[in-house]
């Protein structure tokens, strides 16, 4: 994914994974605090959150990881995860 946004620079993207994106490494950082770090370098404000897609009425029980990225310059508060 990063080497994309490096590539496209898109204006905003929205990053789904498993919830274990989330799980410490030995450094004690997770992949996701990885990746939020990355984006911010690259000018991006990320919202980031924990859902379950029985919360939006879909039959089945499955935690996601969902990311909301925007370019600073096109920021708006209005989306977050």
């Amino acid at each position: 994914m990063l080497d994309y946004v490096r590539k496209h620079y898109p204006e905003s993207l929205i990053a789904e994974n498993v919830k274990t994106l989330t799980h410490k490494l030995p450094d004690g950082r997770t992949h996701a605090d990885f990746l939020v770090e990355e984006l911010n370098k690259l000018g991006y404000l990320v919202h980031v959150g924990l859902r379950d897609a029985s919360d939006s009425g879909l039959p089945e029980k499955r935690p996601r990881w969902y990311g909301s990225d925007f370019l600073r310059y096109g920021y708006s508060d209005t989306f977050m995860c």
